[in-house]
């Protein structure tokens, strides 16, 4: 009988290595197979995969949505980055390049924000129409994107001045 070099107390399996080393080694040394394996067996037992997830996030849920925050708090430009692409199919070229056509100004106040700048979009089409500060954004929201109510509005404050 061979002594594995890894663990002489056990059992040797295959390369000089006992079961669990030999395992591993083969993990790195396959991945992609592996990888295939698991998604098989994700497949063939899906509901209860999905049972022990939601076992385990409603134990541990404090400390799920703990390490979450810190991870949102320490890559607040990788959230903003998915947001952005999931939201609105920008990647972050897009958006700089929003930013820098517009000197990183405000479209409609024209003032610099202290924030980053909020993606304004029509929300019938889904079409990006550029960069606007939070306060414009919510006002023509507000609004309803409705020009008719845009230009009413500012008729009144016009008259009010």
């Amino acid at each position: 009988m061979t002594i594995p070099s890894c663990h002489p107390d056990r059992r040797h399996y295959a390369r000089e290595l006992c079961r669990t080393c030999y395992n591993t080694w083969y993990r790195k040394a396959n991945p992609a197979r592996i990888k295939i394996i698991q998604r098989r067996e994700y497949q063939k037992n899906k509901a209860r995969y999905m049972a022990s997830s939601l076992a385990y996030y409603e134990t541990n849920r404090e400390a799920i949505i703990a390490k979450v925050a810190a991870w949102n708090f320490a890559n607040p430009s990788r959230k903003r980055q998915a947001q952005l692409r999931r939201d609105y199919g920008l990647g972050s070229d897009d958006y700089r390049n929003f930013l820098v056509g517009q000197a990183g100004r405000c479209l409609v106040c024209l003032r610099v924000p202290k924030r980053d700048l909020d993606v304004d979009h029509a929300h019938r089409t889904g079409r990006v129409r550029g960069l606007i500060c939070g306060l414009c954004n919510r006002g023509i929201g507000n609004l309803g994107d409705d020009p008719r109510r845009l230009r009413a509005a500012a008729a009144y404050v016009e008259r009010s001045i």
